[in-house]
């Protein structure tokens, strides 16, 4: 849950450049180009010149990274800490291509912008932890017990909601165990097949 959180949050965050006219990008021409105040304008550049976004490239970035990692939560059995593994890698991807983009002043290493060092490392990082908990990371679905718990809690409380709870986990179990059931007829036919094909084979002639 505080992974997609995070994106959401540095989202926001990053409109606070937009109301100081800072961390803006290169020069172009594109129609959502933005235009600095000439308070703010870089040396050199003219009065009208328009400028990448960057921030806005950015938290357009960081939304779509939420919702993708929300997607893979839902969809995949995840363990402990393979989601913030992901954050690791996603935010930095975007964080790295903006600082291609960026006028403002920064110490370089090697050709590249500190920051874009500090991303790659985190990266690195973050591919490391993602396998790491993949192997030791515990299981993060939740057991048939502990939902029926949870559900016996909510109960002396809230019985109409636990009678709620009670049906979609009875369906979902339900849907489990036809998914698992059409898997075992389905081998059991494959089987079949085999060993009849096997049977009905002709006789080698010596």
């Amino acid at each position: 849950a505080l992974a997609p959180g995070l994106l959401f949050a540095q989202a926001i965050g990053r409109f606070g450049n937009y109301f100081n006219q800072e961390l803006f990008g290169s020069p172009t021409s594109l129609p959502w180009g933005l235009e600095i105040d000439e308070a703010h304008l870089p040396p050199g550049y003219e009065v009208g010149t328009l400028f990448h976004p960057t921030f806005l490239y950015e938290a357009l970035w960081n939304i779509t990274m939420g919702l993708l990692l929300i997607y893979i939560g839902r969809r995949f059995a995840m363990k402990s800490g393979q989601l913030m593994a992901l954050y690791m890698i996603a935010h930095p991807l975007g964080r790295l291509w903006m600082e291609t983009m960026r006028l403002d002043e920064a110490r370089e290493y090697l050709g590249l912008r500190l920051n874009a060092w500090t991303s790659i490392f985190t990266i690195i990082a973050g591919i490391i932890v993602f396998f790491i908990c993949a192997k030791v990371g515990a299981p993060t679905e939740i057991s048939a017990q502990e939902r029926q718990k949870y559900i016996d809690i909510v109960a002396r409380k809230n019985p109409k909601r636990a009678a709620e709870l009670q049906e979609a986990s009875d369906e979902e179990t339900e849907a489990s165990e036809l998914a698992e059931s059409d898997v075992s007829e389905s081998e059991v036919a494959t089987e079949t097949a085999v060993a009849e094909g096997d049977s009905g084979q002709a006789p080698e002639a010596d």
